[in-house]
């Protein structure tokens, strides 16, 4: 996992490279955030399992350049920087609430096709949950630690 954290790092490099030369107005910063770079950087992250520093790390990347193209001080805090519209942030894209958005939509998507992938989910979830030693399901209460369970993309 650590080679595709350091590709997705190379991509936020280049593409922070190219936004500092170009001149951008605030509406295309915008709309090239949210066309073009997180596209492509967010791409693979259904099935990643990078961990709150590694993606602190891709947004720092990105965030050094773009929200000077957008006109908003690096330094605002990061509850305003990443908080909706409708409770008064800026609703900036985080690439760790990204990864945990698209991997929810994978599984569920994958347990709705009902195919060869739901079933060996259905086994390794069967198997995290026997491992964890709880009676109830491990999704139902997500703040129990799980530091005994090998790191997977369940415990994650």
């Amino acid at each position: 996992m650590m080679a595709e954290h350091e590709f997705r790092m190379q991509q936020c490099r280049q593409f922070a490279s190219r936004i500092l030369s170009a001149r951008l107005s605030m509406r295309e910063a915008s709309s090239m955030l949210t066309g073009r770079i997180l596209p492509s950087i967010t791409y693979s992250m259904p099935v990643t399992t990078f961990s709150p520093k590694q993606c602190k790390s891709l947004n720092t990347a990105i965030d050094q350049v773009m929200l000077n193209k957008l006109n908003v001080h690096r330094n605002m805090p990061k509850a305003v920087l990443y908080s909706p519209l409708k409770w008064g942030g800026l609703n900036y894209s985080s690439f760790q609430v990204i990864q945990d958005q698209k991997g929810l939509l994978y599984l569920l998507q994958q347990l709705r096709w009902n195919g060869t992938v739901a079933n060996d989910m259905l086994v390794v979830l069967s198997g995290v949950q026997l491992m964890s030693g709880m009676i109830t399901p491990i999704f139902e209460n997500t703040d129990v630690k799980l530091d005994y369970i090998p790191q997977g993309w369940f415990v994650h």
